[in-house]
């Protein structure tokens, strides 16, 4: 059934005429070029019974409840993707021994001062034939506006080590700021 969206599109609507009919300015003197308006909406379903009237303001039927996550609440869950996606991509580019992919990866200065270790690792690795294995620790903990960190474990010939991976965004896109074994 189709009726969620279509109630989520009618709220938006009428979420923008009531903005712009509150709004003090003409209409086409507001400027939207900045305005971050993406709102993902949550639908959870419950049985209630109904004892007393429905408020008047209820957007939806007494069994619906739609929940509003903010726009920065998205923006969090992408973010939280796009790190474990870095992540792994770093590890597979060294499982691939593929020096230059890997050190791409890496903040401008951190690829500066380790990118010897890292090829002479992947130069160890290949020439062994040794693959690591990398699992999620735990989750990605964005810390600020432009970092965050995240533990992987990874398995290794002689046992599991454990990793700490920091990153921070520059110009836009997450890169590694730190990935070394910790107790």
């Amino acid at each position: 059934m189709k009726l969620p969206r279509i109630m989520v599109v009618l709220i938006g609507i009428a979420l923008y005429i009531a903005t712009v009919g509150c709004s003090s300015a003409p209409p086409e003197s507001i400027s939207t070029t900045n305005i971050d308006a993406s709102v993902v909406v949550v639908t959870t379903t419950t049985q209630k019974s109904v004892v007393a009237p429905i408020p008047a303001n209820t957007p939806t039927s007494p069994t619906d409840t739609l929940t509003l996550v903010p726009a920065q609440q998205a923006i969090r869950v992408r973010d939280t993707d796009a790190l474990r996606q870095l992540t792994f991509a770093y590890w597979d580019a060294l499982n691939s021994y593929d020096a230059e992919k890997a050190v791409s990866y890496l903040e401008e200065n951190y690829r500066q001062a380790h990118r010897g270790e890292v090829e002479k690792g992947i130069n160890q690795m290949k020439m062994f034939g040794v693959k690591l294995g990398v699992s999620e620790e735990s989750p990605p903990r964005i810390k600020g506006v432009n970092e965050a960190e995240m533990y992987v474990a990874l398995k290794e010939p002689l046992g599991t080590r454990r990793i700490l991976m920091k990153f921070a965004t520059v110009e836009g896109e997450w890169k590694i700021t730190f990935a070394e074994e910790v107790e």
